[in-house]
């Protein structure tokens, strides 16, 4: 029975003894009954926790099975936490997953402008599904399993993810081992010879679903795939890399003239050096048998394909009996036969950091490389864990052995070999282990210890890739050619080399009576772009769009001069619209009627690099955000809290210090000899300061409030020791050398999907700032993302206005983002300048929280002709004050006059002033006050300012 409060659970007890609840408005299971059916409304599991209460008749293990369907747009699977009798029975439970279902909107696909096959839309399967939960890693094949016991029982279930499900019953299945395929093929009907040989072929894009929206079709460029054209790509196989991740499913359904006995063979290429990948295969949804657990694909190679019929280890091929008519196939890609290696593999990595810090608890940051040591007198455990690491990994490397072509001589234990190898030299005499700590702990990004070789280990044995391009069902074994032969190979290769001097494609060029529209996008993201204007902007309006790819944005300049624009240009960098502006190339848009009701979508710092004088000439498309990244399992261990102000950090930096880690700001980042505004900015606005006099005829650097802040800025690396230069914060985040810092959006993206054996150890938390007069912290950092506008010459700006406001729009940017993940993956994250639409977007819920939040504090850096020389300026400030001890103070003055005197020439060059000074006419530096002032009329109470 559902209870959502304990007055409700109070009211079920009261009436369990009746033999029912009737909770009002509520659903209600049956009480004590295997399975237990829902009665009245369905279960809404979303927000809030629901309780399951029930009896079963005898102990045993049982599998769940819900009945339910989504209720959301969420892309994601559904995650939920499992209690059993007020606890997890076991530690997956914090994070099941029910899938959703994905289909291709059609299998007759597009071409795009290059005709080339365009990958289809994805389309979510919304009606009744039934499904056992899984936990969210896919370590094991079996569905989740709860052990109960006789009588009355309670599960809790509790959403995880942002998305709901409507459940309509749960089923309690009593857990039955599968059978050996001996035991199965003996219950099967006794075989009758054949009147004829049945032979089914199956394209592997003709899948009928999928339980994983990013798995996605590819194009394979050899002729073994089918079909295939020597200039074009056509879609012919399921990508491989796309197919990698435990648990993602893929079925097919097929039609069998007659009930019989049939063999199962895939064409594949599993590009792995040596080593084996896994799926199992459902019939009509069920495993048939042990053997297809987890059935083991050996390598090809990397630019080979095998014909695989299934078989046991016998050589003999496996017969499954399909019933006459539909039957369905479906194919799970699998980690458990590696699940205890990487297992054991992220367990030693986790105690040598936690042993890495606990030597430098003795030894300190700095090790005397002179002194004799005695760590076994301060750990006396110190062998007994190097003794256990070579062991554990001992038995790992023999473990996945099996599983190589090579044996224990595969690609996949060469690195382990090397691990061993270090830990030997290191038993040798454990009392020195401080001298030779780096090989245990990363206290570089130069280093190689043990923890990351083991780390990359883990990486390459979660991937489970797998090319697949088609699957036969047959009645016997047929012959089948894998792989094609060399003159078809030679003959693709020679037409497409010729293709590449005949073909036209990727030609940026206008036409005629359309709105031409020039985006500095890949083509993957143009092609959707494409797509959508056509579907729905174009059926709107009646206006005809053309979108080309334009690689550089500085080609806009160059065809203004030959007069050859587009009507619209997307995504710029942030400078680009001012630059086109101040030389009066681009479009006032802030002229139309309906620009500030528009524009108050956004988010108000984002347009201060548009603006020129009042008039506001593009409209962000994309954002960038600035938060706090740290490793939680670095901070728990030191027994730290994320940092709320820069005065918090500073406290925290000598207990970082102390174990050779730091805490990274983006300063460090880049070139070495020039620091962008994004860098160098941030402080003064946290400080109250600012860069330009309200005429923007010359800098206020040395406003007190600015100089505060730059002084602090130079402060936090010459006197608190941050580090000067990280060639990649990714890389000393991923190794604990810095595990903790300032990340920009694409960091944060890199970290999310490149760094998997860090999921759970890390999260994000807001922007150090300083807190103002009345307490409120202030967080402002300088980002953003890139824009959209409108060319001066273009003969359509009210067209051009209607687009702008289509594609920007909440419902075309969800779309676009939920498009552009499900066709290409996860890692495809766009983030909508649209506040709207971001908080729409599929991330995880508490990092989303933390974004929108943190998009309250964006703003950029005003333009000015002379921008330039203030960026330059502050940068050699920076580096001459923190990298040279000079000091703050003098460092501005001498750069003032430096500054000022550019910004005059640049103002003369562009008509503001005369030689003498005298304004010709005024120069109005923006201000993110005057924005939000414009925008006030228009912004809802739940819109972010």
């Amino acid at each position: 029975t559902q209870s959502r409060s304990s007055a409700a659970s109070d009211v079920y007890k009261r009436q369990y003894r009746r033999g029912r609840a009737e909770l009002t408005g509520s659903g209600v299971f049956a009480e004590a009954l295997v399975p237990i059916e829902l009665v009245g409304d369905p279960l809404i599991l979303s927000d809030e926790s629901i309780n399951l209460e029930f009896n079963v008749p005898e102990s045993g293990l049982y599998v769940p099975v819900f009945d339910y369907r989504r209720i959301d747009e969420e892309l994601n699977n559904f995650k939920f936490a499992l209690e059993l009798n007020g606890s997890l029975p076991f530690s997956e439970a914090r994070s099941l997953e029910l899938p959703r279902l994905w289909s291709d909107e059609t299998k007759e696909f597009t071409r795009d402008r290059y005709n080339d096959e365009s990958l289809p839309l994805q389309i979510p399967f919304d009606g009744w599904m039934s499904e056992s939960p899984a936990d969210t890693a896919g370590r094991v094949v079996d569905p989740v399993g709860l052990s109960l016991e006789a009588g009355f029982n309670r599960i809790s279930l509790r959403a995880v993810s942002s998305a709901g499900i409507e459940i309509r019953s749960l089923t309690l299945r009593p857990y039955r081992p599968l059978p050996t395929y001996a035991e199965y093929r003996a219950s099967l009907p006794t075989a009758t010879a054949p009147a004829e040989v049945i032979s089914i072929d199956i394209n592997a894009i003709d899948y009928v679903s999928k339980n994983a929206y990013d798995v996605r079709l590819g194009a394979e460029d050899d002729p073994a795939a089918q079909p295939f054209d020597r200039v074009d790509a056509l879609l012919n196989v399921i990508e491989g890399s796309s197919w990698e991740q435990s648990g993602e499913e893929i079925s097919y359904e097929f039609s069998v003239p007659r009930s019989g006995r049939y063999l199962i063979g895939l064409h594949y290429k599993n590009p792995k050096a040596d080593f084996s990948v896994f799926r199992s295969l459902r019939v009509n949804g069920e495993i048939p048998f042990a053997e297809l657990r987890a059935y083991e694909f050996e390598s090809t190679g990397i630019n080979r394909w095998s014909w695989e019929t299934l078989a046991g280890e016998d050589g003999d091929a496996f017969e499954l009996y399909l019933q006459e008519g539909l039957n369905r196939i479906s194919l799970r890609t699998e980690r458990e036969p590696v699940t205890e290696a990487t297992r054991a593999l992220k367990m030693i990595i986790a105690h040598m950091n936690y042993f890495g810090i606990e030597i430098m608890k003795v030894a300190g940051r700095e090790v005397d490389e002179n002194r004799t040591w005695r760590l076994t007198n301060y750990i006396p455990k110190t062998a007994a864990y190097l003794d256990a690491y070579r062991l554990l990994i001992s038995d790992i490397m023999n473990d996945l052995a099996s599983f190589s072509t090579k044996g224990i001589e595969s690609s996949m234990t060469a690195s382990l070999e090397t691990a061993l190898f270090k830990l030997e030299k290191l038993a040798e005499d454990p009392d020195e282990l401080p001298v030779y700590l780096s090989d245990i702990y990363s206290t570089s990004i130069y280093d190689k210890p043990i923890s990351q070789i083991l780390g990359d280990t883990v990486t390459m044995l979660e991937d489970g890739e797998l090319t697949l391009e088609a699957i036969a069902v047959e009645s016997e074994v047929l012959p089948r050619r894998a792989n094609a032969g060399f003159l078809a190979r030679s003959s693709s290769s020679l037409a497409s080399l010729w293709s590449t001097f005949t073909s036209d494609k990727y030609i940026t060029r206008n036409e005629d009576e359309v709105l031409n529209i020039w985006v500095t996008r890949p083509i993957t993201h143009t092609d959707i772009m494409q797509k959508m204007a056509d579907a729905d902007f174009t059926r709107r309006t009646g206006i005809e769009v053309k979108i080309s790819v334009m690689p550089d944005p500085n080609r806009l300049i160059l065809a203004t001069a030959a007069d050859t624009v587009p009507d619209v240009a997307m995504g710029l960098p942030s400078y680009i619209p001012f630059d086109l502006a101040i030389r009066g190339a681009s479009y006032d848009i802030s002229q139309f009627p309906d620009f500030w009701e528009v524009a108050s979508d956004f988010s108000p710092g984002a347009f201060i690099p548009y603006i020129l004088n009042q008039e506001v000439y593009a409209l962000p498309e994309t954002l960038d955000f600035h938060s706090l990244i740290y490793r939680t399992d670095i901070f728990d261990q030191l027994d730290l809290v994320p940092p709320n102000t820069w005065a918090e950090v500073i406290d925290m930096l000598p207990v970082l210090q102390r174990y050779g880690m730091n805490f990274y700001h983006p300063i460090a980042g880049g070139l070495p000899t020039l620091k962008w505004f994004y860098q160098t900015s941030p402080f003064v606005y946290q400080f109250g300061g600012q860069l330009y006099e309200p005429d923007g005829l010359s800098v206020s650097l040395d406003d007190p409030d600015t100089v505060a802040g730059l002084r602090f800025m130079s402060e936090l690396f010459s006197l608190y020791a941050l580090q000067q230069q990280v060639p990649i914060f990714y890389n000393s985040f991923r190794f604990g050398v810095i595990p903790v810092g300032i990340v920009d959006s694409q960091s944060y993206l890199q970290i999310k999907f490149a760094a998997p054996e860090l999921r759970g150890q890390w999260s994000l938390a807001p922007y150090p700032g300083i807190p103002d007069e009345n307490g409120e912290v202030q967080r402002w950092f300088i980002a953003n993302g890139v824009a959209a506008l409108i060319m001066k010459d273009s003969d359509r700006p009210e067209q051009a206005w209607e687009f702008m406001k289509w594609w920007l729009s909440k419902e075309t940017q969800v779309d676009f983002g939920y498009r552009l993940q499900s066709t290409y993956g996860p890692e495809f994250l766009w983030i909508s300048a649209n506040l709207d639409a971001l908080a729409d977007a599929p991330i995880d819920e508490a990092e989303k929280e933390v974004i929108l939040e943190q998009v309250k504090w964006q703003r950029d850096v005003p333009r000015t002709p002379a921008q330039y020389m203030l960026e330059r300026g502050l940068s050699d400030i920076w580096i001459n004050s923190a990298t040279q001890n000079m000091s703050v103070r003098t460092e501005i003055d001498k750069m003032i006059p430096v500054i000022d005197r550019e910004v005059s020439r640049k103002m003369i060059e562009f008509g503001f002033i005369d030689p003498e000074g005298n304004v010709l006419k005024p120069f109005e530096v923006p201000s993110i006050e005057w924005v939000i002032e414009q925008m006030e009329p228009y912004r809802r109470e739940d819109t972010n300012e």
